[in-house]
């Protein structure tokens, strides 16, 4: 059994990785680092 990602796969998780690198700041990480259940937002 294959467990490894896809070609294509692996192109969307860095593209993922890449947008929350350029577009989410420091403290949305920090909430999202620090919760315990899913944030409801501001």
């Amino acid at each position: 059994m294959e467990f490894a990602y896809t070609t294509e796969q692996e192109a969307l998780r860095q593209e993922v990785q890449q947008f929350i690198a350029d577009n989410v700041d420091g403290p949305v990480r920090d909430e999202i680092a620090n919760t315990d259940e899913m944030s409801q937002g501001p």
